[in-house]
């Protein structure tokens, strides 16, 4: 997300210079002639929080911690929650003129009904460790940010870039993917160029301070209607059937799967843009089959796939 951010933020110029932290490992993903990087080596601290946020306008938090199935809990709350804490005293030190900051919809937890899609003034209901360290990251901006601040909730981004669901394309093309339930639970991907037109949009506008947003795809699609998507476009064979029960014994002895992907796969998630657009006047747009024939032309030219 942050690197196409970046991108797009120069290509148009919305941004006249961009100042990146990053580590030694990404730092080559940042090439443009306008991009000033700060980069740390074990660890982010207040030192480097400080110099980074000095002399700039805008900051945007995009760092997080997702999983992937090793993360123990400190894990999580390092990255999502600790280095927020050390982020607001910079900003509140350098008097930026504002700070948003990437959240998840995830810290409502998932959404019982499905006829009414999460939205900003629900409750923060987290369920497990990402959604919780996420939910106090949240909480925290509030109650300590001194500068204005914006909170954006984007769910599920999937596009050219993103490597975290190039596992999913992999499994169902090679035909390992199992659904689970019947695939009858909602998802709601986001692709990254509305992502992105959604980050313009509340970055450039002058007029929704200490707000949040909800960024969602055009519309949520049940497990088994996303799996037949991504086949039509990436190919595969049909995937393996199993219940809940026996995917949760299964946790226990096999490292293949981890209770969040399953709780992943079957808990409703799906959420309301209704703010963005009434807001913004902005509608993410870009349809599934669209997105993923871009991205399977993105993951090809990488070697990725």
């Amino acid at each position: 997300m942050g690197r196409n951010l970046v991108t797009v933020a120069l290509q148009q110029s919305w941004a006249e210079k961009v100042r990146v932290l990053v580590s030694k490992k990404s730092a080559d993903s940042f090439d443009q002639k306008r991009v000033e990087k700060v980069i740390y080596g074990l660890g982010w601290n207040g030192e480097i929080l400080t110099q980074a946020t000095k002399d700039v306008d805008i900051v945007v938090n995009l760092a997080g911690r997702i999983g992937d199935g090793e993360c123990v809990f400190d894990d999580y709350y390092k990255a999502n929650f600790l280095t927020t804490k050390l982020l607001t005293t910079a900003v509140n030190q350098s008097g930026i003129k504002l700070l948003v900051h990437v959240s998840s919809p995830s810290v409502l937890g998932p959404i019982v009904n499905s006829k009414h899609p999460g939205k900003e003034t629900d409750p923060l209901l987290p369920g497990n460790d990402y959604e919780y360290t996420k939910a106090i990251a949240e909480i925290w901006i509030k109650n300590n940010c001194r500068v204005p601040w914006v909170m954006v909730r984007p769910e599920f981004v999937y596009g050219p870039g993103d490597r975290h669901v190039l596992r999913l394309y992999r499994a169902i093309k090679s035909g390992r993917f199992v659904l689970i339930g019947g695939g009858k639970t909602y998802l709601h991907p986001t692709y990254i160029d509305d992502f992105v037109e959604s980050m313009r949009r509340i970055i450039i506008s002058k007029n929704f301070q200490n707000q949040i947003f909800t960024i969602a795809g055009p519309r949520p699609l049940k497990v088994r209607d996303l799996v037949g998507e991504i086949r039509k476009v990436f190919g595969g064979r049909l995937p393996v059937s199993a219940s809940e029960g026996l995917m949760r014994k299964v946790v226990d002895w096999t490292p293949l799967i981890t209770s969040s992907q399953i709780d992943f796969f079957t808990q409703n998630r799906l959420f309301s843009s209704e703010k963005l657009y009434r807001k913004l006047k902005f509608k993410p747009s870009v349809d599934y089959h669209q997105g993923l024939v871009m991205t399977k032309k993105w993951y090809k030219q990488e070697g990725w796939l």
